[in-house]
């Protein structure tokens, strides 16, 4: 799996339907910026999955900014409880560049948790004309939709990591010494992996338990921090499978 792991979510900003966000007006262009409506993005990306065959089964739009920066996440294939999907950005207020995104989605008892890999991040520069946007897109969605088999495939090699209960106490200790497990969470994570009187046990003993736990317990946080905390994660799992 790629080192830089990025994460987006349904938070950012309300839902919105497709309309309302097609309805945001394009502001006027200059000599060095050249900002593209969220509904250009959109038809760019629907073009480029369109010509490799992919098919859209669902379509997830936020808005925040003001309407000026968007996120888009199309679900484009699901199996096993996980499902790929598709996500964007844009903005037009010069806070961040155009970037799509592959992403694996993975519900676990009704909570969803969402990881992924940056693609082909490109800033709204006098250049980027329409035909330079459907060519940016056209290039990232291919990246993008190869980059599934590589995501799932990790996660399908995490499966067969066997860990056992004195392991994880090992590796629990260590996930909160650097910081990716902070102690006040730890009876939640302890609960996901080994249940409770009460319930039972979210996740099996293996690796991809324990990166499933984590990540769950980190689905509240900001984007932001969520973002650094998902890197982190990443990192030390990388280091657990390595060493396996």
């Amino acid at each position: 799996m790629m080192t830089e792991t990025r994460t987006i979510t349904a938070a950012l900003g309300r839902r919105c339907a497709e309309t309302l966000v097609r309805a945001i007006p394009e502001p006027e262009f200059t000599e060095t910026w050249h900002p593209h409506s969220h509904g250009k993005v959109i038809d760019a990306t629907a073009l480029a999955v369109e010509s490799l065959g992919i098919k859209v089964k669902e379509k997830n739009y936020s808005l925040i900014g003001g309407g000026l920066k968007m996120f888009g996440l199309w679900q484009v294939e699901e199996k096993d409880g996980k499902y790929n999907c598709i996500g964007f950005r844009n903005s037009m207020d010069k806070s961040m560049s155009i970037g799509f995104i592959s992403i694996l989605t993975v519900i676990v008892c009704t909570n969803q948790i969402t990881h992924g890999n940056y693609f082909q991040l490109r800033r709204h520069t006098s250049k980027l004309d329409v035909d330079q946007l459907s060519l940016l897109a056209a290039n990232a969605i291919s990246k993008v939709a190869a980059d599934f088999s590589v995501t799932n495939a990790w996660h399908e090699d995490l499966k067969e990591v066997e860990l056992g209960h004195e392991r994880i106490e090992q590796l629990t200790i260590q996930a909160m010494r650097i910081g990716v497990l902070l102690p006040t969470k730890f009876n939640e994570f302890d609960t996901l992996l080994f249940g409770s009187k009460d319930e039972s046990p979210s996740y099996g003993q293996t690796l991809y338990g324990f990166h499933g736990a984590l990540t769950q317990i980190i689905r509240e946080q900001s984007y932001g921090k969520n973002v650094w905390m998902n890197q982190r994660i990443t990192t030390f799992v990388n280091e657990i499978r390595t060493s396996h």
